[in-house]
């Protein structure tokens, strides 16, 4: 149902197209003439302001728990990295250890053959000398 007053053309909601009617007078919002709302529903600019500050609340709500999650995120992959960084590097000082022992055992083997090897030599030159000796006699 349409009606005109003095100071524009507003809209009722009442009847079989109330929904309707309200959602177009959403869209088409005139000026309505002091005390003429008897009768049909009507939201004030500080009811709406209202609801759109409820609105912009509510999203900026779920956009700060986003970026809180996403900076929890953030803080997990960095400590895993964190982490990563300390097992790679104990792994190169465990492996810097085993080498070092490895190599030092080696030389230690090796220092052993070569004296093993110069008292052979040494036991052949006594045998030699004492042979040469024995024969002499």
């Amino acid at each position: 149902m349409l009606a005109v007053g003095g100071w524009g053309v507003w809209v009722l909601s009442e009847g079989p197209f109330g929904a309707l009617v309200k959602i177009l007078a959403g869209l088409f919002r005139y000026p309505h003439p002091v005390g003429e709302h008897r009768g049909h529903d009507t939201v004030s600019a500080a009811e709406e302001k209202t609801e759109k500050q409820k609105e912009l609340g509510a999203t900026q709500k779920k956009s700060q728990q986003r970026i809180q999650e996403r900076e929890n995120e953030r803080q997990d992959l960095r400590q895993a990295v964190e982490s990563l960084k300390r097992s790679a590097q104990a792994a190169v000082e465990d492996s810097e250890r085993i080498f070092t022992e490895l190599i030092r055992s080696i030389e230690r083997r090796r220092s052993e053959v070569k004296q093993l090897i110069r008292d052979q030599e040494k036991a052949e030159r006594v045998k030699r000398t004492l042979t040469i000796l024995t024969r002499k006699k």
